[in-house]
């Protein structure tokens, strides 16, 4: 080739070089770029949770991310694009990250569910505790992609999520059967007032169901419900303007439904906002409180109001009466000869006569007078209207009414009840007084004979105002000690002896001078001043009796006002033998029957445990009471004391000779020893000795003497006593 050739093609060979040179330097850089994305492609998979493995249609693996790796514990040497997929199948399975005994059945699987176009998925839990995800699913051109996930942080958050959402279902279960099993309704609502709960009694209560009123305004749905009749006739306005202005105050809101249940209902605000509230069904508490109110002020035998409410209705009527400057009318009313019926017929007989009476009381009285029954066989009736005469017409129609028997179980008795009347504001102008007037009017009546009524005259009120005079003045004597003690011997019949005395209480009254028992003790009684009083005479008699010779004893009597507080006289009897230093044999307490009639089995009691300590128990009266001989049986007296009464006709009548005797011979049969008291003449003391009575009292042995000459008479008389 000539050097013009050769220089002619230079220029083409160089620019094909610089052709293949810039082809060779554009294959490098798209070289560099695929790996650069490949790189890039590297990091990004790696930054995922899960590993990655793409595969062809012919199941050879083209892309495995390094997380995927790590996960099955293998490196990419092991794995290079094109390996079966199979192959790290197998690689699972001797890694663990695929159950070897069913290896084989997981493989077919996620196939069977590849070649349907569907996505595959199942977890693995490895023995280190880590969960694994495995995830297959088909892309375009038969192609797939498979991920292996560390799943176990997410596992566990769902276990611990559905665990919580458990353990809250089985606490509002729990919840909603705490408020389901409560006796009381309840609902709670919030700051807007939206029903937010309620519970199954509060269902019951009113006919509402939790998911017919949840969300909704508590106003509207209350509205329903008294609507519906449930709380009455009450409308829905008053019905909430009362709740809620009583649950804004802190007050509970009382309603009665229709059915006659009664509901409290409750409110308590909420920490947040909004109000619970208890419906509390109260009917059988609040019927106990009533019952418990009507036994409190009520007669439990014949269920008539008591003196209580009697009293308290009493002061309301009058309180009426004076502003309406009207009148007022109380009756007081007594059975006559009602204690007989209790002796001979018993108790129980008793019981069932006071019963039909008050019936018999209350239809004739009428509904708008109050009949009550004070105590025993007292009653007493309120009345209004046009008085004295509408209370002389009722007393005459109660007097009619009684003229006809009562039936007790099929026994026909026949009662009379006498009737004292008074009226306000005419006889007096306070309950107090009033009753002390009709009182007053009463006795007047039992007086006059059976079955009589007597109205409250002035003159009476004399005595009113006599009695709260000497009451007054009788509270003062014992701190003024006014009181004194007088003693009247008592002898033995046989030798004319003197074997003791019996202290015999007088009031030195700064005015009236010396007043006797029967003038004050009877108020003394009614008004309590017995107790301190009996103190008294016990201390200064046993002080007294404790200077005379040892053989000589002393008497004195206990009224039932001082035995009714037995474990008060238990205490004090010891107190005064030990201050005093009398010997208790030296002791002998005379008790009526009207002590034993009050409680029989406690007043024997009582007299044994006065004899255990040595104490001797006298009969006093004997003769004048109706169960005399009974206790003669029932208890071991030390002495039966004949009542003067019997004594006085001695020599002059032949009954009081035959009674008299008769009493001495059932003692000297019951081996007690008899005395006789009142005795007034030689020929009573002669025939008393003549009986074989063992001892005797009277003026005519020695008057009642002060202590500094007690036995200074006796001592005088004792040889006109010898004649005889």
């Amino acid at each position: 080739m000539t050097r013009l050739q050769k220089t002619a093609l230079a220029p083409i060979k160089r620019a094909a070089l610089r052709a293949v040179e810039a082809d060779a330097t554009s294959a490098r850089r798209q070289a560099r770029n695929l790996i650069e994305t490949n790189q890039r492609l590297d990091a990004a998979l790696a930054q995922l949770n899960q590993g990655l493995c793409m595969f062809d249609a012919e199941q050879r693996i083209q892309v495995l991310s390094s997380r995927f790796l790590d996960i099955v514990r293998t490196t990419t040497d092991e794995f290079p694009p094109g390996t079966p997929l199979r192959k790290l199948h197998e690689l699972g399975v001797l890694r663990g990250v695929i159950d070897p005994e069913n290896a084989e059945e997981v493989y077919q699987k996620w196939l069977a569910a590849f070649a349907k176009g569907k996505t595959w998925q199942f977890d693995r839990a490895l023995p280190d505790g880590q969960i694994v995800e495995y995830r297959v699913w088909p892309i375009e051109n038969g192609a797939g992609i498979c991920t292996i996930e560390d799943v176990t942080t997410r596992r566990q958050r769902d276990a611990d999520y559905l665990t919580a959402v458990e353990e809250l279902k089985i606490s509002h279960q729990q919840f909603n059967n705490a408020l389901d099993s409560m006796t009381d309704g309840l609902s709670m609502v919030d700051k807007d007032f939206r029903v937010l709960v309620i519970n199954q009694r509060f269902e019951d209560l009113f006919g509402v169901q939790l998911e017919a009123v949840r969300g909704e305004d508590v106003r509207d749905v209350i509205t329903r419900i008294v609507e519906s009749g449930v709380f009455g006739s009450i409308k829905p306005r008053p019905f909430m303007r009362k709740i809620f202005k009583n649950a804004e105050k802190g007050l509970v809101s009382t309603f009665t439904l229709a059915s006659g249940r009664t509901i409290r209902i409750t409110h308590q605000r909420a920490a947040g906002g909004g109000w619970t509230a208890i419906y509390q069904d109260v009917t059988e508490s609040t019927l106990a409180h009533k019952r418990v109110a009507h036994m409190a002020t009520h007669d439990a035998l014949t269920d008539l109001p008591n003196r209580k409410l009697f009293l308290n209705r009493l002061n309301a009527g009058l309180q009426r009466a004076r502003r309406r400057q009207g009148a007022l009318a109380i009756l007081c009313l007594d059975l006559d000869d009602f204690k007989s019926v209790n002796d001979t017929l018993g108790h129980p007989t008793g019981d069932k006569l006071l019963q039909e009476l008050a019936k018999r009381l209350r239809r004739v009285a009428g509904k708008r007078a109050t009949v009550a029954r004070l105590g025993g066989d007292e009653f007493a009736i309120i009345q209004t209207g046009h008085q004295p005469d509408d209370a002389i017409r009722l007393a005459e129609r109660i007097a009619a009414a009684m003229a006809k028997p009562l039936d007790c179980d099929g026994q026909l008795l026949n009662a009379c009840t006498s009737i004292g009347i008074a009226v306000a504001p005419t006889d007096a102008e306070n309950a107090n007084d009033l009753m002390k007037c009709a009182d007053l009017a009463l006795y007047r009546a039992k007086a006059e004979g059976r079955g009589c009524y007597a109205l409250f005259e002035p003159a009476m009120n004399r005595k009113i105002l006599e009695r709260r005079t000497i009451e007054n003045d009788l509270r003062r004597a014992l701190g003024n000690q006014e009181f004194v003690l007088h003693y009247q011997p008592q002898v033995r019949l046989q030798d004319d002896q003197l074997i003791g005395a019996e202290a015999l209480l007088r009031w030195n009254h700064p005015e009236r001078g010396l007043i006797m028992p029967a003038d004050f003790i009877p108020l003394a009684e009614e008004t309590g001043l017995i107790v301190p009083i009996g103190e008294w005479v016990l201390r200064e008699a046993c002080r007294t009796a404790a200077s005379w010779p040892p053989n000589v004893k002393i008497a004195v009597n206990i009224s039932p006002a001082q035995f009714a507080l037995r474990h008060g006289l238990m205490a004090l009897v010891p107190k005064i033998l030990e201050e005093t230093g009398l010997m208790p044999f030296r002791l002998e307490f005379e008790i009526t029957e009207a002590l034993l009639l009050r409680d029989l089995d406690r007043a024997f009691a009582a007299l044994h445990e006065l004899r255990a300590l040595g104490i001797r128990i006298s009969l006093d009266d004997f003769g004048t009471g109706y169960s005399s001989l009974s206790y003669l049986r029932a208890f071991p007296f030390d002495r039966i004391k004949i009542d003067r009464s019997f004594i006085a006709g001695l020599g002059a009548r032949d009954d009081s000779n035959a009674i008299v005797k008769s009493v001495v011979d059932l003692g000297r049969n019951l081996n007690i020893p008899t005395i006789g008291e009142g005795i007034e003449t030689i020929d009573q003391y002669k025939l008393l000795r003549a009986f074989g009575c063992q001892a005797g009292q009277g003026n005519f042995i020695s008057h009642p003497q002060p202590a500094e000459s007690v036995f200074g008479e006796f001592t005088l008389r004792k040889d006109e006593r010898r004649v005889a």
